[in-house]
């Protein structure tokens, strides 16, 4: 059999554009590809495979009853006459009513996250109070996200957002004051507060030691609280007194 040389191919040679309009082309590829679908499909049923197009099902939306739940956050704990006293909050709360106050306001001038806001239908939406209540419920008692809904109100996802953007916020506003390491002058006053309130000197066997030895010490923790320095040092006696 003879070979064709390429003159002989490229004079047999056809023009697509002489048969077919680009239109022609692009709805001809458009009814293959839609055959293609179509017989997928087909197979897809007859084996019993569930096909692999997205349906898009309705989202349950449960009636949390948001505006009545604020309203009872609201008159537990933060009323004029609340139903649990001030020792109720600081032990379910993990810190005092005021500051935890001072932190809602400092979130609220910080995103519009934390203000109250409305949405479409014109209802009020989670108040300030819900949102930073879930979110130290979550850090006091290292609950899973959907345990706030019982009391607060709000879903697992909801509420892991808030978590989110309460942990941002009060590093964003706080940070700079509180998480960064102590001074020499920060430790000595801690340091005779607690003196004055009755915690006991080192004991003498401790005397020897520089005392910028024991700040060092205390140097190397950042400072989140003050509290958190006076029960530091509080455990530190208790177990020298024990000895």
């Amino acid at each position: 059999m003879s070979q064709l040389s390429s003159d002989e191919f490229e004079d047999d040679a056809v023009d697509p554009t002489e048969i077919f309009s680009l239109e022609d082309y692009l709805a001809q590829q458009n009814t293959l590809n839609n055959f293609a679908t179509q017989i997928a499909t087909n197979i897809h049923d007859a084996l019993g495979v569930p096909s692999t197009r997205c349906r898009s099902a309705p989202r349950t939306y449960i009636d949390r009853k948001r505006e009545f739940y604020s309203e009872l956050l609201i008159a537990d704990y933060f009323c004029d006459n609340p139903t649990y006293p001030d020792y109720y909050f600081r032990r379910r709360f993990r810190m005092g009513k005021p500051l935890f106050l001072r932190i809602v306001q400092a979130l609220g001038e910080w995103s519009p996250y934390f203000t109250q806001r409305v949405d479409a239908l014109g209802r009020p939406g989670l108040s300030p109070l819900q949102k930073c209540t879930s979110a130290m419920h979550m850090l006091a008692y290292s609950v899973p996200a959907d345990k706030t809904d019982d009391h607060v109100r709000l879903g697992a996802s909801t509420t892991l957002e808030c978590l989110e953007n309460f942990s941002q916020g009060v590093i964003a506003k706080f940070g700079g004051e509180y998480l960064q390491r102590p001074t020499v002058e920060v430790i000595q006053r801690l340091l005779e507060i607690g003196e004055a309130r009755g915690f006991p000197v080192p004991k003498p066997q401790w005397a020897p030691v520089p005392v910028c030895a024991l700040v060092g010490s205390c140097e190397r923790q950042p400072k989140v609280e003050d509290s958190c320095i006076h029960r530091r040092r509080w455990n530190k006696e208790v177990i020298t007194n024990t000895n």
